[in-house]
């Protein structure tokens, strides 16, 4: 016999707890390790998802905005005509008195 199985055979019912310990923990480790593994997996899984909702969420928002920015302008274009009709009508006036 080996040194290792002759002096877990010497230590009898003790060798034998520490031969279930030695399993149990490794075991335990292989677990934790997959669970972990798995873990990190959801987390990339989550942040990819919420990466794509902000991205949509960034892309409604610039939408609106140039929407917003296109009436901004429009509105100031019919201002600027609609006081450039009304100092013609005005200069006009003043030259017909």
């Amino acid at each position: 016999m080996d040194p290792v199985t002759s002096t877990l055979v010497e230590y009898g019912a003790l060798g034998a707890f520490l031969v279930f310990l030695v399993v149990q923990h490794v075991q335990g480790q292989k677990r934790m390790d997959r669970l972990i593994a798995q873990f990190q997996k959801q987390l990339t899984d989550r942040e990819a998802a919420h990466d794509a909702a902000e991205e949509l969420i960034r892309q409604r928002y610039d939408s609106i905005m140039a929407r917003y920015e296109a009436d901004r302008v429009q509105q100031f274009e019919k201002l600027h005509e609609a006081m450039r009709d009304l100092s013609a009508q005005v200069t006009l006036s003043i030259e017909t008195r």
